[in-house]
């Protein structure tokens, strides 16, 4: 499967949903060309369980077993893809205050080929910034990219209450993967805004409106970050696919 593909399954989609891109740092390798698509839940609609199913088997899910219970719950869903000789793609749900996991803010199944795994997003958005800072250290693993993320988050935290700067612990069962993720988006800061905190992290120096940054380790126990940024509105349709 490749970008167009996905989009194609996604034309599905009942009404307005957001399109978000992200580019990932892993040692020398850098990922561009990921999509994350979000929409409310009732973009399902009718028969939002089914739509989900058939929307997740189109793009490869064996099995969403671990989710379907939660869907009624949800209140948005989204659709990852990342492009590689081997696609990977996801699918999560979104709860609100209300979630019906203690703590957990999104769920989401990860795929590539027959390999699927749950993933679980604790918010941790509660935390005093002494318990944040040592959560990055405790989370992400190595330099550069430790620091990059600690400097971003008191960036951060100099321009915005601490309780509005919403962060993610990030677990994977079955691997190594562990992660943070901070959102952003409501500073509406481009890379030009971060260039103290980025310094020379190589792929990350243009203009892309920031939206969230998620660092940590990988399934490999390998050190990665990743800049999700420039969300933008998006209607799918039968007549007009096109982005």
């Amino acid at each position: 499967m490749d970008e167009a593909g996905f989009l194609r399954v996604l034309a599905r989609l009942d009404g307005p949903c957001m399109i978000e891109r992200s580019v990932k740092i892993s040692g020398d390798q850098v990922s561009d060309g990921r999509l994350l698509v979000s929409a409310p839940r009732r973009a399902l609609l009718p028969g939002a369980k089914r739509s989900f199913q058939t929307i997740c088997s189109e793009l490869g899910a064996t099995d969403v077993d671990a989710l379907v219970p939660y869907l009624g719950m949800a209140t948005d869903v989204h659709f990852g893809f990342e492009p590689g000789q081997q696609p990977v793609c996801k699918a999560y749900l979104e709860f609100g205050e209300h979630s019906p996991i203690g703590g957990v803010r999104f769920m989401a199944l990860k795929w590539r080929g027959t390999d699927c795994r749950t993933n679980l997003y604790f918010d941790r958005s509660a935390l005093p910034a002494e318990a944040r800072f040592a959560l990055v250290n405790a989370v992400i693993p190595e330099e550069p990219i430790r620091e990059v993320f600690a400097a971003t988050m008191r960036q951060a935290m100099s321009a915005g209450p601490l309780h509005d700067i919403k962060l993610l612990l990030v677990e994977e069962e079955g691997s190594l993967r562990r992660s943070l993720d901070l959102n952003l988006a409501d500073f509406g800061w481009r890379m030009r805004d971060l260039a103290d905190a980025f310094g020379d992290l190589r792929g990350l120096s243009d203009e892309r409106r920031i939206g969230h940054i998620a660092a940590g380790t990988g399934r490999g126990g390998e050190a990665f970050y990743t800049l999700y940024h420039d969300a933008r509105p998006v209607v799918f349709s039968t007549g007009n696919r096109s982005l």
